[in-house]
């Protein structure tokens, strides 16, 4: 029985053996095509492999296929355990090779992308935020009277944030002395030197930022004029920010400096209403004061009524110079 199975030809599923050879068992994938025509060219084979790649990596991430070897000689060495708010560790081992696949088919997306733009990615494909990164050296300990993570960083943090704006990127300033005192830094971190990190979505922006940041470290270096006035633009932005600007006196003619603003024009009296003078330097009366008013005929004629009156009462007449009315000067 044996020996007709041996030459009829094997028949049901063979066995599986641990001295079984895999490296040539087939990966069929449902939909894809096994035989190839001759006249494709090389951009489509490429293209073909590719999507062969991105569909079984696809399918390890769905179906949560993980490899991890038994044997542990073949692990990679762990990195320190990163624990969330209720002690469990987030760095698994399985989570660790998930991230692995996840990155690989995301850079053969990128190769697809750019062989085939008409491509469009798995469904539960999200691109990850930042995906190229590189560290820039602060010389710190070189040029330690230079204080670099004030000069990127500025005044409440306007220089750096106007670096990440202009060149789309992420920076955060890492390493040894990069952390307050108070605050306890990562191990990992506080080992490193000083350097800025720098993240974006495609290495070009993040070779921009890198110029920016290598600019500022060159200038503050060999260009000490440049650095005082580096300093003072960013005082001066600091104390505008605070509200603590001074805005500078009045010198010279108007002539001169025919766009500046002549504030004393909008200075006004609360006495006589005038404009050019405060309210102590005004030479008028104030309106509570009455000015002595021209003698008439109607001011002598109600003195004759007054007089005429105390008579008929029997009052003594006042003298002449009582009668005149006293105005406060």
């Amino acid at each position: 029985m044996s020996k007709a199975t041996d030459n009829g030809g094997e028949r049901g599923r063979k066995r599986k053996s641990r001295w079984s050879d895999e490296t040539h068992a087939k990966v069929c994938i449902p939909g894809v095509p096994t035989v190839l025509p001759n006249t494709l060219t090389p951009e489509q084979e490429e293209s073909f492999i590719l999507q062969l790649q991105i569909n079984e990596l696809t399918h390890q991430l769905r179906v949560n296929e993980v490899t991890i070897p038994h044997n542990r000689e073949e692990r990679s060495p762990s990195p320190p355990p990163i624990y969330d708010s209720t002690g469990k560790r987030l760095n698994t081992r399985a989570y660790r090779e998930r991230k692995k696949i996840e990155t690989r088919r995301h850079q053969l997306i990128q190769q697809m992308l750019a062989t085939n733009p008409s491509f469009k990615p798995p469904s539960d494909y999200k691109p990850p935020k930042y995906c190229n990164s590189e560290k820039v050296l602060l010389p710190q300990d070189q040029y330690p009277h230079i204080n670099f993570i004030g000069l990127l960083i500025g005044p409440r943090g306007s220089t750096i944030k106007a670096i990440e704006k202009q060149t789309g990127t992420k920076i955060i300033i890492r390493g040894k002395g990069s952390t307050l005192p108070s605050k306890v830094a990562p191990v990992a971190e506080s080992n490193e030197p000083l350097h800025a990190f720098i993240t974006a979505d495609n290495s070009e922006a993040v070779a921009n930022a890198a110029k920016f940041i290598q600019d500022v470290i060159t200038k503050g270096v060999e260009d000490p004029n440049h650095l005082n006035q580096l300093r003072k633009e960013q005082l001066y932005a600091l104390a505008v920010l605070n509200g603590t600007i001074r805005p500078q006196s009045d010198f010279g003619s108007y002539s001169d400096r025919p766009l500046m603003r002549n504030n004393v024009s909008s200075i006004v009296c609360s006495a006589c209403g005038g404009g050019g003078h405060v309210t102590s330097d005004c030479i008028s009366k104030r309106p509570c004061y009455q000015e002595k008013p021209e003698s008439s005929d109607n001011s002598s004629k109600f003195d004759q009524l007054y007089l005429s009156f105390l008579e008929e009462i029997g009052a003594n007449a006042p003298e002449s110079d009582s009668l005149q009315p006293q105005y406060r000067t």
